[in-house]
């Protein structure tokens, strides 16, 4: 007897919000190890997560309540020459399922404008459509 149905991925879902380079490195590296386990991940920008992904996600920066630390942080990453966000996301959609959206209403918020976010992203999404595709998601992080 032949088993026809079809094995479907479990769904990790990552909300970027936050807009410092650390926050948005985590997401990547989260979203890397997931698809290595063999999950479809999603991640979807908000706020300054989006507003950071589309302007200048390598700009290595932190929250100034970081202090020295910080600073201290930035040139170990450059010292290390660990790879860029981008550099990152573009191994992590080499190795299988990633799609990264951005929130609709976030775009306005945040007084983007539509074509200066399409082509960084896999789509646009509003709240409904987003609530949709992840309503089956085994795992969902708020970073």
């Amino acid at each position: 007897m032949q088993n026809n149905s079809i094995v479907k991925k479990e769904k990790f879902v990552i909300f970027l919000h936050s807009g410092t380079y650390d926050r948005l490195y985590q997401a990547v590296t989260f979203a890397q190890a997931a698809v290595v386990m063999g999950k479809e991940v999603y991640i979807f920008l908000l706020f300054w997560g989006l507003k950071k992904f589309i302007e200048n996600p390598d700009e290595v920066n932190f929250s100034p309540a970081y202090g020295t630390v910080g600073d201290a942080v930035r040139e170990t990453i450059h010292t290390l020459n660990i790879p860029s966000v981008r550099e990152t996301l573009d191994e992590t959609k080499r190795l299988g399922t990633i799609k990264v959206y951005a929130c609709s209403a976030a775009i306005d918020i945040m007084g983007m404008k539509r074509d200066e976010v399409e082509g960084l992203v896999d789509g646009i999404m509003g709240l409904p459509t987003i609530i949709k595709v992840i309503e089956d998601a085994q795992t969902t992080l708020f970073i």
